[in-house]
């Protein structure tokens, strides 16, 4: 029989690489708006363009 796990073995194996490609994402939504900006589309487009891949990446989670 396995011992139980501990909680800070979750945290280290669990919640932090998950933080950090959080993290990661979120990093990346404003230079995704800027390469937009720099191809050459509207402010406009640009934030359409950072909404629907976060919105396609969270129907994908389901």
């Amino acid at each position: 029989m396995s011992p139980p796990l501990e909680p800070t073995s979750l945290v280290r194996t669990v919640f932090v690489p998950s933080a950090i490609f959080g993290i990661g994402q979120g990093a990346g939504a404003p230079v995704v708006a800027l390469l937009a900006r720099d191809l050459g589309a509207p402010v406009s487009v640009a934030g359409l363009i950072v909404a629907s891949t976060y919105s396609v990446r969270i129907r994908r989670d389901r």
